[in-house]
């Protein structure tokens, strides 16, 4: 029987799971899983329109390492500006999954046991998520306010051909890269949470007669990695969704993410304040179609802050002239 999982249980399935062989069935099941979750999001992003250059609002610092280093940072998921926008689309998806289990057969109320603690944070070294925010719009108050230093800042424009069309493990090995227009509607989000828990149930119940025989690490070995295959959907369903109050700011992030293990050669750290934030680096390429098309100083910006980019710009080896300009909004920051 498959009834509720213990931690004394759960501790010694993760030990010995990479050591069960599993039924070729039980593969085939994760990878139909997997399969399902690519195909979705490929069909996702084919649908949203890529315009061709996305503007990054961000301060001296930020603007002085992405062109010394050539590099767009992506922030880990709980330095955001506001995490809580990405735990409230884990958090709908928990309580739709606790839901499923209270009708349930014993089998999916084992999964929905093991499902909750992968949602739960801190993720450690199951997941991890990195993400770097754009927008369509080069000039919005809004954004000059919350995300360059009250308009002191700057907005940069990076070709959106830098950034993959298809999700690519060339960052991350073993991981997702792509980039996503966020979506702001409630009621879709929550049908894609829906969607996702649904499909894994699914193929949970055409395999539970093929669970019952097997040996108690291959069941949870088989649990654990269908649980991870459903996660990827349901995280990357919260890291591309705001609240629709947000709508104005026409967003886009490149997402990257992965088991934590993935990232352990790569993330870097750098200073925020009084805080060490952690990254990934994505570099950027400096060919003829070069990745930086434009600079906009905020409309709060020191008068010389022209001259001062222009400066960074020529000693970074970036050619560009006349990129460098001025937002056109009337504002003085307090």
């Amino acid at each position: 029987m498959l009834g509720k999982i213990s931690q004394a249980a759960r501790d010694a399935a993760l030990q010995e799971m990479m050591r069960a062989s599993l039924d070729p069935k039980l593969t085939a099941a994760i990878a139909q899983l997997k399969k399902w979750g690519d195909d979705s999001r490929r069909t996702q992003r084919k649908a949203q329109q890529r315009p061709p250059v996305l503007y990054q609002y961000t301060g001296g610092a930020g603007l002085k390492g992405i062109i010394e280093t050539h590099q767009v940072w992506l922030t880990n998921v709980f330095d955001m500006n506001d995490p809580s926008e990405f735990m409230h689309g884990i958090e709908y998806a928990a309580e739709y999954i606790m839901e499923v289990r209270q009708t349930g057969s014993l089998a999916v109320q084992a999964f929905c046991d093991w499902m909750l603690p992968i949602l739960s944070p801190p993720f450690g070294d199951d997941f991890g998520m990195f993400v770097a925010s754009f927008s369509d719009a080069d000039d919005d108050l809004g954004q000059w306010r919350a995300y360059a230093n009250n308009g002191r800042g700057y907005a940069l424009g990076f070709s959106s051909k830098e950034f993959p069309e298809e999700e690519s493990g060339d960052i991350i090995p073993g991981g997702v890269c792509a980039l996503a227009r966020v979506n702001y509607s409630k009621a879709s989000f929550q049908d894609l949470q829906k969607e996702a828990i649904q499909k894994a149930v699914s193929i949970l119940t055409e395999t539970e007669k093929l669970l019952v025989d097997k040996l108690e690490a291959q069941r949870f070995h088989f649990l654990t990695a269908l649980g991870f295959q459903l996660a990827v959907p349901i995280f990357w369903t919260s890291l591309t969704t705001k609240h629709e109050a947000y709508a104005n700011e026409k967003e886009h992030r490149l997402v990257v993410l992965g088991t934590g293990l993935d990232f352990n050669n790569y993330i870097q750290t750098r200073l925020q304040g009084d805080r060490v934030v952690p990254y990934v680096a994505v570099p950027l390429t400096k060919g003829a179609d070069h990745w930086l098309k434009s600079v906009r100083v905020g409309p709060a910006a020191s008068a010389g802050a022209e001259l001062g980019v222009d400066v960074l710009l020529r000693t970074s080896q970036i050619d560009h002239p006349n990129i460098v300009t001025r937002s056109t909004i009337p504002y003085r920051a307090l």
